[in-house]
């Protein structure tokens, strides 16, 4: 249930890493999957595009998975904060469900000024990185 971004970030780290034999796996999560949801010509471009071997079925998130992606953590203001006031640690928390950012970007929330106030229970975008 990996998007493109996703899987960009674990080949790069891989390969970071020291591997030098990467492949990836392709998978329906259901049994059974009809041939229209199979979409075999994705493995042929992941291959392309990644340069690693890919064998498997099934790219991107149907309908019935994206319920498991919302139950992912997400960073989320959890105190209200003025414009102006630095972003710290107490003012950030890694929560489910929800949208926004993962919790690997926390380090670079803290530190950042808002230009505009944000108020707690508020999901941190991309924007807030502005």
């Amino acid at each position: 249930m990996a998007d493109l971004g996703e899987i960009t970030e674990a080949v790069k780290a891989a390969q970071d890493g020291g591997c030098t034999e990467v492949a990836l796996l392709y998978c329906v999560s259901g049994c059974q999957a009809p041939a229209a949801d199979c979409n075999l010509k994705t493995l042929a471009d992941m291959a392309t595009h990644f340069g690693v071997p890919v064998c498997g079925v099934e790219y991107g998130r149907k309908s019935d998975e994206v319920a498991n992606v919302k139950s992912r953590r997400f960073l989320y203001f959890v105190k209200d904060i003025k414009a102006g006031d630095a972003i710290t640690k107490d003012c950030a928390r890694s929560v489910r469900p929800g949208y926004g950012l993962a919790p690997k970007h926390l380090n670079q929330v803290i530190g950042r000024s808002r230009a505009a106030g944000v108020e707690a229970n508020t999901a941190v975008t991309e924007g807030h990185l502005a």
